[in-house]
């Protein structure tokens, strides 16, 4: 495997689109480069780093998604109970 991959490559390594790619990119969440043709390259160690930390991102974001839930659920208990 070679050390740079382009856009398409590095979105199928990674399995999102390459919007998204093209938007971490733009946000410095991936550093990238470009070549002197104008395509955009992305070193693979920097894309084995973002995909590392997107998964810690959602597993987190999904962490706090059920906690509020949970305490939505608490929530509407502790007013039932009031009311009845």
């Amino acid at each position: 495997m070679t050390d740079h991959l382009g856009v398409r490559q590095s979105a199928e390594l990674l399995g999102i689109p390459c919007n998204r790619l093209y938007v971490a990119a733009c946000k410095r969440l991936i550093p990238s480069e470009v070549s002197p043709g104008g395509k955009v390259l992305f070193k693979v160690a920097d894309l084995k780093a973002f995909q590392a930390e997107e998964t810690v991102r959602k597993a987190r974001r999904d962490r706090e998604k059920i906690d509020a839930a949970r305490r939505l659920d608490e929530l509407i208990a502790k007013r039932r109970q009031a009311r009845g």
